[in-house]
C-alpha cells in the first residue's frame, strides 16, 4: 500500500481498484498513469489456452472457479476436484480432511452445504443479494470445517472450500485481501470480515448514486469481468477478490503465489 493510499477507507479503497481497472480495461490513465489490467494480468494465460502470454505469468488461481467454464455438476455434494481446487490458491487440503470430507463425514459436510442456498429464482444467489441468513449458513459450513482447532485446515482453506462450492455467495477470504481491504484486522473467525464487507458492498444499492463511483459494486464488478472476457461462471465477488489481491501481488519486490 502506498503512502498516497494508506489513509484510505476500505469503501473508498474498492472504489479505487473497481476505476483503476476500469481505465487500464480501457486503455485510458488513471491518475496520470497508465496501468495494467490485473485481470488480464492474472487470467491471461487461462484466456490464452493455458500458454502464458508474453511477458506475463502463469496463476494458477485463475482455474480455481471451475477448469471448464461451466457450471458445478453437484453444488451440493464436495467431490474429489472441490477438495483439490484450494491447492491452486496455494492452500493444500491435508489428507485426514480429504478423506473426511470425501468419505468418513461426508454426510455432515454435506447436509451444512445442501443448507446453503444455491440459487434464488433462478439465478446463483450471490454476496450482494445475499442475506444475513444465507451467510450465515455458509460461516456454520466453514466453521465445521475448521473444527476442531488443529485440523489443518483454519479460515483461509474453510473459506477456500466454501467459495468452491458458493462461488457467487462467498468470498474468499485470507490475510493478502484482510490486509488490503481492513488493515488485517478483520479475522475471519470473529465474523469480523465476512459481514463488514458485506455492508460496505451492499450500502447505497437502492439509491441513485453514480456508478463510476463505484456505488453499484455488484454492477462494476460484472462490467469488468465482461470487459476482460471472462466467463459469467466467474462470479462478481471473485473479480473483487483478484483485483484486490493482485493491487497486493503487483506491488515491488513481490512474487506471484498463485
Amino acid at each position: 500500500m502506498t503512502s498516497d493510499t494508506k489513509n484510505e477507507s476500505t469503501l473508498e479503497r474498492i472504489q479505487r481498484l473497481i476505476q483503476q481497472e476500469r481505465a487500464a480495461l480501457t486503455g485510458e490513465p488513471f491518475n496520470g498513469k497508465l496501468r495494467q489490467s490485473l485481470l488480464l494480468l492474472y487470467y491471461g494465460a487461462r484466456l490464452n489456452g493455458g500458454v502464458v502470454p508474453e511477458g506475463g505469468k502463469f496463476y494458477s488461481g485463475a482455474y480455481f472457479d471451475r477448469f471448464e467454464d461451466e457450471a458445478d455438476p453437484d453444488p451440493n455434494r464436495f467431490l474429489t476436484e472441490d477438495v483439490l481446487a484450494p491447492s491452486l490458491l496455494s492452500a493444500d487440503i491435508p489428507g485426514e480432511m480429504v478423506v473426511k470430507i470425501l468419505c468418513t463425514e461426508a454426510d455432515k459436510f454435506n447436509e451444512l452445504l445442501a443448507a446453503i442456498p444455491y440459487e434464488r429464482d433462478g439465478v446463483p444467489l450471490d454476496f450482494f443479494d445475499a442475506t444475513k441468513e444465507d451467510l450465515e449458513l455458509a460461516i456454520a459450513l466453514e466453521e465445521s470445517l475448521r473444527a476442531p482447532r488443529g485440523n489443518g485446515i483454519g479460515p483461509t482453506r474453510a473459506s477456500k472450500l466454501v467459495a468452491r462450492k458458493r462461488p457467487f455467495l462467498y468470498p474468499i477470504y485470507d490475510s493478502v485481501v484482510n490486509e488490503q481491504l481492513f488493515g488485517g484486522v478483520n479475522k475471519q473467525e470473529d465474523k469480523k470480515f465476512l459481514f463488514p464487507l458485506h455492508e460496505i458492498l451492499t450500502q447505497g444499492r437502492d439509491l441513485t448514486q453514480d456508478r463510476d463511483k463505484g456505488d453499484d459494486f455488484k454492477g462494476a464488478l460484472e462490467e469488468l469481468r465482461e470487459m476482460a472476457g471472462l466467463p459469467a461462471t466467474i462470479s462478481p465477488i471473485r473479480i473483487l477478490d483478484v483485483i484486490v489481491w493482485m493491487s497486493r501481488e503487483r506491488q515491488p519486490n513481490r512474487e506471484p503465489q498463485h
